[in-house]
């Protein structure tokens, strides 16, 4: 939950005004308070048996939107082969980004639950996303090139029949 309010208050049209910022850090603090073993707080009990799509209320929009701005970095910093190696910590943060949020995407109780065919448009999603954060760590642009066109495809395979 607490993940889910940092997404929408980022994504948000406020989402760089000083009023976020302290508002998302408040929140992070939250987050790392529980990393760390603490209970923050103020903090709501959660609900034991809370499907993951209620968690995350659903929101594909939010998701999609963060998977574009995913692709657009990679696309736009790792064009030529220096850029993987230039800005390997991004790409692979990036790479890493995609897979979780393919994962999301494909997870029970969440999105087209259950649709074969959507299952297997975002599967290339969560496969791009993991070679593209392997070819940071390892360097080899061939790699990322292969996973980067694997999610521009899901992409392109997907919005055209799955709208959020």
């Amino acid at each position: 939950d607490l993940s889910w309010k940092i997404g929408e208050i980022t994504l948000s049209k406020d989402g760089k005004t000083k009023n976020s910022f302290d508002e998302v850090s408040e929140t992070f603090a939250k987050i790392d308070d529980i990393l760390k073993g603490s209970e923050p707080a103020g903090l709501p009990d959660a609900e034991a048996d809370k499907a993951f799509g209620d968690a995350v209320g659903g929101n594909l929009v939010i998701i999609m939107k963060r998977i574009k701005k995913a692709e657009e970095v990679l696309k736009s910093t790792v064009s030529p082969e220096a850029g993987l190696k230039k800005d390997a910590e991004k790409t692979a943060q990036e790479g890493a980004v995609l897979a979780f949020l393919g994962s999301i995407l494909t997870a029970p109780g969440f999105g087209w639950d259950g649709d074969a065919e959507f299952a297997a448009i975002a599967k290339p999603l969560l496969e791009g996303g993991k070679q593209i954060n392997e070819a940071a760590k390892s360097g080899n642009f061939a790699l990322y090139s292969e996973g980067i066109i694997k999610v521009s495809k899901s992409c392109n395979d997907c919005h055209p029949k799955f709208k959020p």
